[in-house]
């Protein structure tokens, strides 16, 4: 299963064909979708297209966490200073927690959730 960053997605919905990776694991049905990513897409515009909306909204659904998981979790991972924000933090969390594969463009957040998950 994978979870997927906003960056992945925004590359998708701009690309002429589509981002290659995420095309295929849609296709065969191994994306979970975060509500922050779908706040991050709302904020980017994104979620205005009614044909976006629905398929983002067709794919099963991560829980968010709770703040006060993430703040252990950031603690305990010595996440700070480390350059990824509250957002990334969150998605970091529930992919660890979810034991997923994450995608992502974004080098600093794709190094920290590699570190993380070790």
């Amino acid at each position: 299963m994978f979870l997927v960053d906003t960056s992945i997605w925004v590359d998708h919905f701009i690309a002429k064909e589509g981002n290659a990776l995420l095309t295929e694991v849609l296709e065969i049905g191994f994306v979970y979708f975060h509500p922050l990513v779908l706040g991050e897409l709302l904020l980017g515009g994104f979620y205005r297209n009614s044909e976006i909306r629905k398929s983002l909204l067709a794919l099963p659904r991560m829980q968010e966490p709770r703040s006060s998981d993430v703040m252990e979790f950031i603690q305990n991972h010595n996440l700070m200073g480390k350059g990824v924000d509250w957002v990334d933090s969150c998605l970091i969390y529930s992919g660890i927690e979810s034991r997923m594969q994450f995608l992502t463009m974004d080098r600093k957040l794709a190094e920290v959730y590699i570190e993380v998950a070790r």
